[in-house]
């Protein structure tokens, strides 16, 4: 890293972790996907956001063109970037949320199938993304 006091901004950075801290275990070091429908990045910061959808079709929207992310009732997460709109939906999304917040998720993913498991992990029912100069 540079000595530039601007480099921090201009380059977001997670904050060191302590490895016995209780932090630790929540943002692991290396990527690892929690359930089948988020991949967290570690320490590492996400250049781009993939979203993987059922029919296998994949996007990546660079995050440094993120705009907003907002979170409704835990069911659907609306992420803007500059130019397309993204909308995902599902169940158990708060955890999405904070790590599109915080520039940690490396892929979203729709579920393999529509049956939820129920378990603590997000699941991922619908992923819709449109062109901001088609809506």
């Amino acid at each position: 890293m540079s000595g530039d006091p601007l480099d921090r901004l201009q380059r977001p950075v997670l904050p060191p972790m302590d490895a016995d801290s209780e932090n630790a275990r929540e943002h692991p070091i290396a990527p690892v996907w929690v359930g089948e429908c988020l991949r967290l990045a570690g320490e590492a910061v996400a250049p781009t956001l993939v979203f993987r959808q059922r029919d296998g079709k994949r996007t990546a929207l660079a995050y440094g063109y993120l705009t907003a992310v907002r979170l409704e009732a835990a069911q659907r997460i609306e992420i803007d970037f500059v130019n397309y709109m993204v909308s995902v939906s599902g169940r158990r999304l708060r955890m999405v949320f904070e790590a599109l917040a915080t520039y940690r998720a490396l892929e979203l993913a729709e579920a393999k199938s529509q049956f939820d498991e129920a378990d603590e992990a997000p699941f991922i029912e619908v992923i819709s993304i449109v062109s901001t100069s088609e809506r």
